[in-house]
């Protein structure tokens, strides 16, 4: 898919990421119930119209 569009690497990317362990996360577990999301994808317009 990558050549498709004229693209060298990968374009993964979450717009939302939540943290739910569901065991003792040790040193992570600060992040535990929290969420972050961002506004916008950069590239969600050049693939995705």
């Amino acid at each position: 898919m990558n050549r498709r569009y004229g693209e060298t690497r990968q374009a993964l990317y979450a717009y939302r990421l939540t943290f739910d362990f569901p065991t003792d996360a040790g040193i992570l577990q600060y992040l535990q119930g929290r969420t972050f999301t961002v506004d916008d994808v950069p590239f969600r317009a050049k693939y995705f119209g």
